[in-house]
């Protein structure tokens, strides 16, 4: 089965260069990598040019963002599972989409496997399954999960989310009863010190507007569990870097 891996990059030559390079020296070759550019004038343009091969597409132009980007990537696509992989993230090594395609099922719409998070300091792995409670959402990591192309035939990423978008899109497609294959497999190694990863009242908002409607009490345990847990580990996190 073909893999469309998709990148959205803006002015982030440097971290752009380290994802192109990974997905290259993947051993799996049946793939393609779509780069959406929002476009960049750091010279992100003119590397690809430099170093196109017959596995890439890319496409520059000033778009509306992030996720206005990947619901571009979508419609670009022709695999039978897309993965984003965004700028400065990589795969855990050269045979990570080798490893997943003996796990596809077409009985499972999303596949999922673990996300090493990079500290300053020290790695952590993580393996994200869908769990729903009053105060807290998760459902998948982004970087960590393989999506069947025929989601996208009655989902797209919400563009008035900023930061949560991917999150909103996976706790609809779980509540409208898609199901996700976990797998031991070890996906990609994330930078956890990107824009989804700052204190700020947009994350907070957006966060709550997750489970609003949808999850008994949550307007009410999120904003509890948020002030009291997660935005001091956020903020020391800052201060003394892991």
């Amino acid at each position: 089965m073909k893999i469309s891996i998709i990148t959205i990059n803006y002015n982030s030559k440097n971290d752009l260069i380290k994802t192109f390079l990974s997905v290259k020296n993947q051993k799996f070759n049946d793939y393609e990598h779509l780069i959406i550019d929002g476009g960049s004038n750091d010279g992100s343009i003119e590397w690809l040019s430099k170093n196109m091969h017959d596995k890439i597409k890319f496409f520059s132009e000033v778009d509306d963002g992030i996720y206005y980007a990947m619901n571009k990537g979508v419609k670009i696509a022709t695999g039978d599972w897309l993965f984003f992989l965004n700028s400065g993230d990589i795969f855990y090594d050269d045979f990570v989409l080798e490893r997943i395609s003996k796990d596809f099922d077409n009985s499972f719409q999303f596949i999922s496997g673990g996300v090493l998070y990079r500290f300053v300091s020290k790695d952590v792995l993580t393996f994200t399954s869908p769990k729903i409670n009053f105060y807290s959402i998760s459902i998948a990591h982004q970087q960590g999960v393989f999506i069947a192309r025929d989601v996208f035939t009655t989902l797209k990423f919400d563009i008035t989310y900023k930061l949560r978008a991917e999150s909103d899109f996976f706790l609809r497609a779980f509540l409208d009863g898609m199901h996700f294959k976990m797998t031991t497999s070890v996906i990609s190694i994330y930078d956890p010190y990107g824009i989804s990863s700052r204190v700020s009242l947009q994350q907070f908002i957006e966060g709550w507007r997750l489970g609003f409607l949808r999850v008994s009490l949550y307007w009410l345990g999120f904003p509890i569990f948020y002030l009291t847990t997660q935005l001091p580990k956020i903020i020391i996190r800052k201060i003394f870097p892991i």
